[in-house]
């Protein structure tokens, strides 16, 4: 799925805002598996989405996959 720049899932709480290649939203444990071994495969980075109540980025990605 595409982001939008002004996509919530680009910030977390301190206004950091960075940009990904794509957004993953996996169903279950089986697709997180897929995706992490897809992106090793590929060397494309992953960037893990927490709930964006934190203050220093860490869930904002900077390029890659954003899960």
């Amino acid at each position: 799925m595409q982001l939008e720049p002004d996509s919530p899932y680009l910030a977390d709480a301190s206004g950091y805002r960075g940009h990904a290649d794509e957004l993953l939203l996996p169903e279950n444990e089986a697709a997180v598996i897929d995706i992490a071994r897809s992106a090793s495969a590929a060397r494309i980075p992953i960037t893990i989405s927490g709930g964006g109540s934190g203050l220093t980025g860490g869930r904002v990605p900077d390029g890659g996959w954003l899960v």
